[in-house]
Formats: structure tokens, C-alpha cells, sequence
């Protein structure tokens, strides 16, 4: 299910996270994760469970939870098109002359847009530009 952008547009750019955060919104992080492109040059692949953890370190109880008690914890992640564009922030990057982006967007978490960012590489292949997480993190 590795999703490839056709074109850098930012406009197909930010529908194809949005997609990816829907994902996320519906607690289907494993195939948010088959969403993905492995970065080239990057030792880190995610996987849904890492991408879950990664949004549960966003909230400090989570963060403050024993394991057992961790899944309580993780902050929802809210549809984009439901909470609207007001507040949504992305900004794209042109990184190398192969065509190369890097993409930060912030998720909106408990309805509201967060400052939990998650930044993405597109980089060109084949058939397009494939789309790999590079973090998730405040910034």
C-alpha cells in the first residue's frame, strides 16, 4: 500500500498526508506505516506500534504511565477535514536538485491542531515521489 505522490504539487502533497493522518485518526497505524517508503540513508523504519508510541510521547501522562497503563494514554489524532484548515500548518522544503522535499506537518491531536509535527521525505522514484517518515516530534 506504499503511497507515491504523482507530482510535488503541494496541494497533491498535503492530500497525500492527509491521507496518511486519516489513517492514524482511525487507529489503523500498521497500514499508516505500509504507507510508507523506507528513507534511503535512514537507519530507522517505522512500524505502526513505533508511530503509536511516537504520538503517545506527545502527552505527558502518557509518557508518565506505567506500560500497562500506557494505551490510555496516547492522545487521538484527529481527521483533518473534520477539524478544518484553520490552524493546519505544513511547510515543504526543496532539498536537492533531484527534485528532493521535506515536508513538516503538524497532526491535529484531541481535535485541535497540535505542535506535534511530523516531518516526511519525498523523494523521486519510478513512478513518482515515494513518501517516508523521517520523525514525529515537537519542534
Amino acid at each position: 500500500m506504499t503511497r507515491l505522490v504523482e507530482n510535488v504539487d503541494v496541494f497533491a502533497i498535503r492530500d497525500s498526508i492527509r491521507d496518511w493522518v486519516a489513517l492514524l485518526a482511525n487507529h489503523e497505524y500498521e497500514l499508516a506505516a505500509q504507507f510508507l517508503t523506507a528513507v534511503p540513508g535512514l537507519n530507522v523504519e517505522y512500524d505502526g506500534e513505533t508511530i503509536r508510541e511516537a504520538v503517545g510521547r506527545y502527552s505527558r501522562a502518557y509518557r508518565d504511565a506505567a506500560d500497562e497503563d500506557r494505551d490510555n494514554w496516547v492522545p487521538v489524532v484527529s481527521p483533518p477535514d473534520i477539524i478544518g484548515v484553520r490552524g493546519e500548518n505544513m511547510v515543504v522544503y526543496y532539498t536537492g536538485g533531484d527534485g528532493s522535499l521535506v515536508v513538516e506537518y503538524d497532526l491535529p491531536l484531541n481535535g485541535e491542531w497540535s505542535d506535534l509535527t511530523a516531518k516526511f521525505s519525498l523523494f523521486p522514484v519510478d513512478a513518482g515521489f515515494a513518501i517516508g517518515l523521517l520523525d514525529i516530534r515537537v519542534l
